[in-house]
């Protein structure tokens, strides 16, 4: 986990899925965690999906510095992000890393 600007966190999931895997590896986050994504934000760098978890609002995100991050879209999510860190740690070896 790293800090960001709102002065919560966020979990680094992978630098190694390029945009063009983004969509593919997303959907086997989404099957592992059993999650849907509510939304999809995306422009020229970035895209940001959100899904709900926990009762939790993130983001699943990829841009060109950062690799493909979980972002916090509140307080209660950042408090959860813990939890979340654990239940992904059990799947990492299931998801895709080219």
């Amino acid at each position: 986990m790293e800090p960001i600007s709102s002065g919560q966190r966020r979990i680094l999931l992978t630098e190694y899925v390029s945009w063009e895997q983004f969509p593919t590896y997303a959907g086997q986050l989404a099957d592992k965690l059993q999650i849907r994504y509510t939304s999809r934000f995306e422009d020229v760098e970035t895209r940001l999906w959100l899904f709900r978890w926990s009762d939790c609002e993130y983001y699943l995100a990829i841009d060109p510095w950062s690799g493909v991050t979980i972002e916090p879209q509140s307080s209660p999510a950042d408090q959860a992000l813990d939890s979340l860190l654990g239940a992904l740690s059990a799947l990492r070896t299931e998801l895709l890393e080219p």
